[in-house]
């Protein structure tokens, strides 16, 4: 760090010296180099591009070449922008008069890399060269990328050999020392061993983290890997670890990306546990440090979005982001998986807002029925080969055809939601204990089920919401199990409370109306309110009717709706 300070005030100082020892340009490319082996992006790329701004490009081609591709790097790693194709193309055409270089091989496999995100139709081309000069070149840092992009194309393809292509790439960036290409390698060789929600996706992370300590990486690079390893436990549900390794990466700088991965991964899991103005915050601050939020493929912008906009009642806000993500150019987004369910979950949201405040839904419902028609499955993110990645897109496709049907009012609603929970079980659990709670609901709600299997399923996502602190699918749960006297085993008994209530109805039926959210019988009532049990079954009937409700669950839970919708009518 002094030395690099030393080299920055150089730099400075370079053009109030007379007859200095060292050229300029000598001094930015010492800059550069000590700016990489420490990880300092900012101050490397702004060396970048003073050197790109100064260098005769006819006179020295070469040099031109690296810095173009390594500008496109710093530019992701700045979060300035995600890779571009026509900058590594220009590098590769810089540099054809010498196909020897190192250089040359190097603006080939990230012209191959840039090519994969773009989704161009020559991608796999560039591929095929690009292992090609590697293969002939035999430098470490063509070995690295070429072999990255090798291990990316087979991803992409959905051919075998992904992790031993990787692996080369890393052993490649190892004995390079360069730090971009072995992160880069190591998250390919991940993506090509599992799903990033099984554990063997975090513990390839887990041992390239281990590595490259030992080898003497910076923290920025180590933080990069910590913070996808979180990314990945966040996922499969293991909170604790996540939160542990956010706070390593967070604990120094680790780079404009990372902190913009590492506050989009925190952001996930407030929503997912009840901190939504945490969750907010760190979405904003993601959003300040991106300057092209949507051109970031490899970060989960969208679904993020689309989480928070849920989680803070805001189902426009929520379907907007998510149709974001569907319809960007290119390789779909990370988390693109989780778009189409989210989407439908908003709209099944702005049915049922629309629903109890007596509007038309039928807008809502063409919104529905278009975003079937344009995705009629969830859109993976990578290869279907893999058995438990099949499963978990699934699993998530489940879920998508059960909010589909929760919006439409559909007559398979509760056998859907059945499939979605039992799919979602063991495979997403943040999901699954939505499912759950989703299935007891309409259970008791819908005809289909029993009040045992109710029962069931929301004991079960009582027992997931407790587990992984899922406190908003935990309050939905202990509210309807409360109206509905069911008892949750591990929960305490929800108390009385005051309700917001619903328009149209007498004092003595909103009266009445607050003893049914509160989970009492029509017995208990009658004995609280002097009244007769036929009375008060009476009341409870014509407020059915006001109230277009299914039955006292269903009158229940939309009472609890306007309450926490600041209705009081």
């Amino acid at each position: 760090q002094a030395s690099l300070m030393l080299l920055q005030q150089a730099v400075d100082l370079h053009a109030r010296v007379h007859d200095a020892t060292e050229s300029l340009a000598d001094l930015l490319l010492r800059l550069k180099d000590a700016a990489a082996r420490l990880g300092e992006f900012e101050v490397e790329h702004t060396a970048v591009e003073a050197l790109l701004a100064t260098t005769d490009e006819a006179a020295q081609p070469l040099l031109v070449c690296e810095l173009l591709v390594r500008r496109e790097h710093l530019r992701f790693s700045t979060a300035r922008g995600f890779l571009r194709v026509e900058p590594m193309r220009r590098a590769a055409q810089l540099s054809r008069r010498w196909p020897g270089s190192w250089q040359h091989g190097f603006a080939l496999a990230e012209v191959a890399h840039a090519s994969l995100w773009a989704d161009t139709p020559d991608a796999q081309d560039a591929v095929a060269a690009a292992v090609e000069a590697a293969d002939g070149i035999d430098h470490p840092r063509v070995t690295a990328y070429a072999f990255a992009a090798a291990a990316m194309g087979a991803e992409f393809s959905e051919q075998p050999g992904g992790p031993a292509l990787a692996a080369r790439g890393v052993q490649g960036a190892a004995e390079a020392r360069d730090w971009w290409g072995f992160v880069h390698a190591s998250l390919w060789e991940a993506n090509t061993t599992a799903s990033n929600a099984e554990p063997a996706w975090a513990g390839v992370l887990r041992r390239r983290r281990e590595q490259l300590t030992v080898l003497g990486g910076p923290h920025p690079y180590l933080a990069w890997l910590s913070i996808n390893e979180a990314d990945a436990l966040v996922r499969s549900g293991d909170w604790r670890g996540a939160t542990a390794l956010l706070r390593v990466a967070l604990g120094s700088d680790p780079g404009t990306s990372g902190d913009v991965h590492a506050r989009l991964v925190a952001a996930r899991l407030a929503v997912a546990q009840g901190r939504q103005h945490e969750a907010e915050d760190h979405l904003a601050r993601a959003d300040e440090l991106s300057a092209d939020t949507t051109a970031f493929l490899a970060l989960q912008f969208d679904a993020t979005r689309a989480l928070v906009r849920t989680g803070a009642g805001d189902p426009r806000g929520a379907y907007s982001a998510a149709m974001t993500g569907l319809l960007s150019a290119g390789v779909p987004p990370t988390l693109c998986e989780w778009l189409c369910p989210l989407a439908a979950r908003a709209l099944a949201d702005l049915v049922a807002d629309a629903k109890e405040h007596g509007e038309d839904p039928g807008g809502h419902l063409q919104l529905v029925d278009d975003l079937v028609g344009r995705f009629p499955h969830v859109i993976p993110d990578g290869s279907m080969s893999n058995l438990v990645y099949r499963r978990q897109v699934d699993a998530l496709d489940a879920l998508y055809a059960a909010e589909v049907a929760r919006a439409r009012r559909d007559p398979d609603e509760v056998a859907l939601w059945r499939r979605a929970a039992e799919a979602l079980d063991n495979v997403h659990p943040w999901d699954a204990a939505y499912a759950a709670y989703r299935a007891g609901e309409a259970v008791l709600i819908r005809t289909g089920g029993t009040r045992e299997e109710a029962a069931t399923l929301l004991r079960r996502a009582a027992t997931l919401a407790t587990a992984l602190g899922a406190d908003p699918v935990l309050d939905d749960v202990t509210a309807l199990a409360a109206t509905a006297r069911i008892t949750l085993d591990t929960l305490e008994p929800a108390p009385d409370t005051a309700v917001g209530m619903l328009p149209g109805l007498t004092k003595r039926e909103r009266e009445i109306l607050g003893h049914i959210v509160a989970g009492r019988t029509y017995g208990e009532i009658a004995r609280t309110l002097y009244l007769s049990e036929k009375t008060v079954s009476s009341h409870v009937s014509n407020i059915l009717r006001k109230t277009g409700s299914a039955n006292r669950v269903d009158l229940a839970r939309r009472a609890q709706h306007a309450q926490a919708h600041g209705s009081d009518r």
